[in-house]
C-alpha cells in the first residue's frame, strides 16, 4: 500500500472531511501537530497580542443607518440621497474622512511610542485600495503636523512624513481613466501617484526590513498579508474585516523573531475582529487556533501579578515618599541588599524584577503601566546598584531594555543624582582614582568604594585580557585574588580598597609600559605576542618593529586588507619571512607567529 502525507501551515477547517480521509486513517486527526504555543515555547516565533482601540466610530451593522445619518450630516443632500439609493454599506463608514483622520492620528501616536523607539515597523491593513489612499493622505498630514510641532521646518516635515509610509497594492486599468466625479478623479490620480511596481516593491521591502530607514509603515489591503517575512515588523494596525485563513496569515506577519527588544507582535484592531475572535475563527477547531492572538488584558493581568511578586520580596522595606536625595535612595538600596542577604535571594529577586520590567515594556505605552512607573524606576536602578554589590560586575540588563525604558531611566538617574552612584568609571577617567582616597571616609563609604573599584577593575581587566591576552593575561590571577579578598570578613574595607588600588596601578603601568622603550604601542603589543610564543627578547623586538611597519604601510597592507583573503595570506607569508630573517628557525614558531600576529593585527593595526 502507498500512503499520502500532507503538510499544512494553517489548520484544517472543522467542515473539511476530505483532508483527513485522504491523508490519514479513518477517525484520526493530525498524525502530528506543531501548534502555535509550541513555536512560541521553542523561540521560533513570538506570541501575538491584540488590543481594540476605542474611537468614536463603533461599527455595528444593526445601527448602520443611524450611524450613517450622524456621520454624513455635513454632506450635501444629493450625496446622501445617492448613497442611500444604492444602500448604505459598511465601507461608507469605514472610509468616512473623519473616521480615517481619527484613526490615522491614533496610529501615529501609538506607533511613535510603541514601535518606533526601538526601530520596529508596522503594517496598516485598510479595507481596499481607496482606503489605502485615504490613509496615506491622513497619515502624511498627521505625521507632518507632529514633526512641525517638534520644531521641524514645515516643508522638511512634509517630505519626511511622506517618506515614512509607502502604499503597496495591485494596479488597475481603470486608475488612468479620467472621471467627471472630482472625488473619484482624485483617488485615481493618487492610485497612479503612489503605485509601486513589482521591481520597486522589492526595494521597498528591503528598506522596510532595515532599522533606521524609511518606510516605517506599509499601507496595504491585500498584498503582503501572506508570504511576507519581515522580523522588524512588530505591530499591525487592522482596519479590514478579515477572518479564518486570511486573518491567521495576516497577523502572522508580526510573529517573526527579531532582537531582544521584540518580545511579541501586536495587532491593534480598529474593525472589531478581536471582539468577535471566536466567530472569526469559528471554522477551525478551537484547539488548533488557541492563542493565535492573545488579549492584551492577559498581559495587563500578568503585569499586575509580576509587580505584586517583586513587591512581596520588598515587604518591610521603608521607602520614603516624595522627593528624595541621592543618599536617601542609596540608603533604601542598601536596606534591601541587607534584607536579601545572600546570593540565592538576590538571584530570585533579580528574576522577579526582570519579569516585571519585561512585562512593563511589553504593555507600554498602555495607560495601565502608569501606576507602576515609580516602582519600575526604583527597581531597575536597584538592579544596577545591587549587581555591583552581589556580583562585582556591571549590570547589563539595561542594554536589553527598550529605548523608551532606557530613556525613562536615564532621566531618572539624572533627576535623582544616582547616575554617579551606579555608573562605572573607566581607568582612564581622572575621577577613577578619587575613590581610593580613604581620608575622612566612614566604614560604609569605604565599603561602597571598595565594591565600586573592584567592579570597575573586573570590567577593565576582563576587557584588557580579551583585547591583548599576551600583555594582560598575567592580571587574571590578581583579579581573582582581589575578588576573594572582597569576601574576606577578616580584612578591613580600607585594606580591600588598598588591594584594589594596587591592581589598578599595575594595570595602568602595563597600559603605559611601551613609553620609553622606543617602541610604538602597536609594536610593543606585538613584542608581547612574540615573547609569549617563546621568541627571545632581541629577536622579538626586531620582528615586532618590522611587522608593525608591514601592517601599517599602505604599500604592503592596502586599506581593506583585512577583508581580502589573498592579501592576508601574502602578509602572513611576509611575516614568516621576516621571522626567519631575524633568526627564527623553529618550524613550530614559524607556523604560529604569522597566525598570532595576524590575530593581533586584525584587532589593533587595521585601518591605521
Amino acid at each position: 500500500d502507498a500512503w499520502f502525507f500532507g503538510f499544512t501551515g494553517t489548520p484544517v477547517k472543522k467542515t473539511d472531511r476530505d483532508t483527513y480521509a485522504n491523508f490519514g486513517i479513518e477517525g484520526e486527526g493530525y498524525l502530528d501537530k506543531y501548534g502555535i504555543d509550541d513555536a512560541v515555547a521553542d523561540g521560533a516565533t513570538v506570541p501575538i497580542y491584540y488590543t481594540g482601540r476605542k474611537i468614536d466610530w463603533e461599527l455595528d451593522q444593526t445601527k448602520i443607518d443611524s450611524l450613517f445619518d450622524h456621520a454624513f450630516s455635513e454632506h450635501d443632500d444629493a450625496t446622501i440621497a445617492e448613497i442611500k439609493r444604492r444602500g448604505v454599506q459598511v465601507d461608507d463608514l469605514l472610509k468616512h474622512p473623519k473616521r480615517i483622520e481619527l484613526i490615522a492620528f491614533d496610529i501615529w501616536t501609538h506607533f511613535k511610542e510603541y514601535a518606533r523607539p526601538d526601530g520596529f515597523k508596522a503594517q496598516l491593513v485598510a479595507c481596499d485600495r481607496e482606503a489605502i489612499i485615504l490613509y496615506k493622505r491622513a497619515l502624511d498630514r498627521a505625521i507632518a503636523e507632529d514633526l512641525t510641532k517638534d520644531g521641524m521646518d514645515p516643508e522638511a516635515a512634509k517630505a519626511a512624513a511622506e517618506a515614512m509610509t509607502v502604499c503597496i497594492y495591485s494596479d488597475s486599468t481603470k486608475d488612468k481613466n479620467p472621471s467627471e466625479d472630482p472625488y473619484i478623479e482624485g483617488i485615481r490620480q493618487d492610485l497612479v501617484r503612489y503605485y509601486v511596481n513589482n521591481e520597486d516593491e522589492k526595494t521597498v521591502k528591503k528598506a522596510f526590513g532595515r532599522k533606521g530607514e524609511d518606510p516605517q509603515i506599509l499601507i496595504v489591503c491585500d498584498k503582503l498579508l501572506t508570504g511576507f517575512d519581515c522580523p522588524i515588523e512588530s505591530v499591525m494596525y487592522l482596519d479590514k474585516p478579515l477572518k479564518e485563513h486570511s486573518l491567521l496569515q495576516a497577523i502572522a506577519r508580526t510573529n517573526r523573531v527579531a532582537d531582544a527588544q521584540k518580545r511579541n507582535g501586536l495587532i491593534v484592531d480598529y474593525i472589531g475582529v478581536s471582539a468577535k475572535l471566536d466567530e472569526a475563527l469559528d471554522s477551525y477547531r478551537a484547539d488548533d487556533v488557541k492563542n493565535a492572538m492573545r488579549d492584551i488584558d492577559d498581559l495587563r493581568s500578568q503585569l499586575r501579578a509580576a509587580h505584586a511578586a517583586v513587591m512581596a520580596k520588598m515587604k518591610g522595606l521603608k521607602r520614603r515618599a516624595g522627593p528624595k536625595a541621592k543618599d536617601d535612595w542609596k540608603a533604601e538600596f542598601d536596606a534591601l541588599i541587607a534584607m536579601l542577604g545572600n546570593a540565592d535571594e538576590w538571584a530570585h529577586f533579580k528574576d522577579l524584577a526582570r519579569q516585571f520590567i519585561a512585562l512593563y515594556e511589553t504593555v507600554s505605552p498602555d495607560p495601565s503601566v502608569l501606576e507602576f512607573a515609580d516602582d519600575l524606576k526604583w527597581i531597575a536602578t536597584f538592579l544596577q546598584y545591587a549587581t555591583q554589590v552581589f556580583e562585582k560586575k556591571e549590570a547589563f540588563d539595561q542594554q536589553t531594555y527598550s529605548r523608551k525604558i532606557r530613556e525613562m531611566l536615564a532621566k531618572h538617574l539624572d533627576a535623582t543624582g544616582l547616575r554617579m552612584t551606579v555608573k562605572l568609571r573607566h581607568i582612564t577617567d581622572p575621577d577613577f582614582w578619587k575613590d581610593f582616597d580613604t581620608t575622612g571616609k566612614t566604614e560604609d563609604e569605604l565599603k561602597t568604594a571598595a565594591i565600586r573599584k573592584t567592579t570597575e577593575l573586573r570590567k577593565t581587566v576582563t576587557e584588557r585580557i580579551e583585547d591583548k591576552p599576551h600583555s594582560y593575561g598575567k592580571f587574571s590571577e590578581r583579579l581573582r585574588e582581589l575578588l576573594e579578598k572582597l569576601d574576606d570578613a577578616q580584612l578591613l574595607w580600607a585594606e580591600k580598597l588598598k588591594a584594589a588600588e594596587e591592581l589598578a596601578k599595575a594595570v595602568q603601568a602595563e597600559d603605559e609600559a611601551h613609553v620609553g622603550t622606543g617602541l610604538s604601542e602597536g609594536a610593543y603589543g606585538l613584542l608581547a605576542v612574540l615573547k609569549a610564543l617563546g621568541a627571545d627578547e632581541e629577536t622579538s623586538k626586531a620582528i615586532a618593529v618590522d611587522v608593525e611597519t608591514l601592517y601599517t604601510n599602505k604599500a604592503t597592507a592596502p586599506h581593506g586588507w583585512w577583508e581580502k583573503d589573498g592579501v592576508r595570506k601574502e602578509l602572513r607569508q611576509r611575516v614568516r619571512s621576516i621571522s626567519f630573517e631575524k633568526g627564527v628557525t623553529d618550524p613550530a614558531l614559524l607556523k604560529s607567529i604569522p597566525e598570532q600576529v595576524e590575530t593581533f593585527a586584525l584587532k589593533h593595526l587595521r585601518g591605521l
